[in-house]
């Protein structure tokens, strides 16, 4: 029976990632046009726009442009999806994942989140495009900018699940640390979620993976008023359905990253409150890139990459060195104490 549900967590978990990241989505899309007094998707679509968008496009035969590199163009899609759902399989959503107590689930996690970046790189640069190339040299140049800070952030999170002695590198791990352990300050119990415990280490992984999602200010790679679509301009039919498919499997992904990471999973004594609970925490961090996409305009490139050296990149810096504070002998918190 274990073995069948390891199974099914295999299939399912993916499936239920792509319905629960268009409905996301669409939360997103509804939230930024309403900031923005419009109305967003509506009547007849509603809440299942983002789906029929899906289904229209793995409907429709794709157009490869004549001077394209046609292997890199399809295999382009194929990275990006294969990569987004092995990645999933290593991070607990709402506690229910069939490998992430992987000894090195973390290390894992980072590598497959390469794939998609370096699969739009592929895409732009294959397409033939001046536009795809364009968008190609924009997205190493953010991946080059998020990505530092993005992994220091998760391994001062890991250093601090092993306090500092050795690094936990298991998704499972780290969730669990959190849900065994509390933290005292001035008498009141609160969670031991490393949004408290790594002040800096949330800041940092918050603001890195703007840039993996490709939300405003950090749209750069597909600004379609800029760059037409980025990597993507030549890309149609069901090849750019199989982007689109990555997409919200990633935008669902990121936040079951920073759940996991920085609010302990949303794990309580209950499955379906549980699942509740993290669908709860998802609306909010959804929520909330929808509020910065409208209130920040777009950056240009040089820009961007600047910010993400100048903040992101700090705060993660200041992670590493709060882990190794936290547990040094002569370091103490009068006020504050983790119980465990």
């Amino acid at each position: 029976m274990t073995f069948v549900w390891t199974i099914l967590e295999f299939v399912l978990i993916p499936i239920v990632a792509f319905a629960l990241g268009c409905i996301f989505f669409y939360e997103f899309r509804k939230l930024y046009a309403r900031m923005q007094m419009r109305r967003g998707p509506y009547f007849p679509a509603r809440w299942y726009q983002v789906f029929a968008d899906v289904l229209k496009l793995l409907s429709k035969k794709p157009k490869v442009p004549g001077t394209a590199k046609k292997k890199l163009f399809f295999f382009a899609p194929f990275l990006a999806l294969a990569c987004t759902i092995a990645t999933f399989w290593f991070v607990p959503v709402a506690g229910f994942s069939p490998l992430s107590n992987h000894e090195i689930g973390v290390l894992l996690l980072i590598y497959l989140l390469y794939g998609p970046p370096v699969a739009y790189v592929i895409a732009g640069a294959s397409s033939g495009s001046p536009y795809g190339v364009v968008g190609s040299k924009r997205e190493i140049l953010l991946l080059l900018a998020y990505e530092v800070p993005f992994i220091l952030s998760l391994l001062s999170i890991a250093l601090m699940t092993g306090h500092v002695k050795h690094a936990v590198l298991s998704v499972q791990g780290i969730v669990d640390y959190q849900t065994t352990h509390r933290l005292n300050v001035f008498g009141i119990d609160l969670p031991a979620w490393f949004l408290f415990l790594n002040p800096f280490a949330a800041i940092a992984l918050f603001l890195s993976v703007l840039g993996k999602i490709h939300v405003k200010p950090f749209d750069i790679v597909e600004a379609e008023h800029e760059i037409v679509y980025g990597p993507l301009a030549e890309y149609s039919g069901w090849l750019l359905g199989l982007f689109k498919i990555e997409g919200y499997i990633k935008f669902f992904l990121i936040s079951t990253v920073i759940i996991d990471f920085l609010l302990g999973g949303a794990i309580t004594n209950f499955t379906w409150l549980t699942v509740i609970y993290f669908l709860v925490l998802t609306a909010i961090i959804v929520f909330i890139w929808a509020l910065i996409a409208v209130l920040m305009p777009r950056y240009r490139p040089g820009d961007a990459f600047a910010w993400f050296i100048k903040y992101p990149l700090v705060f993660s810096i200041l992670s590493i060195i709060w882990a190794y504070l936290l547990y040094m002998p002569w370091f103490d918190i009068p006020f504050a104490q983790i119980i465990g």
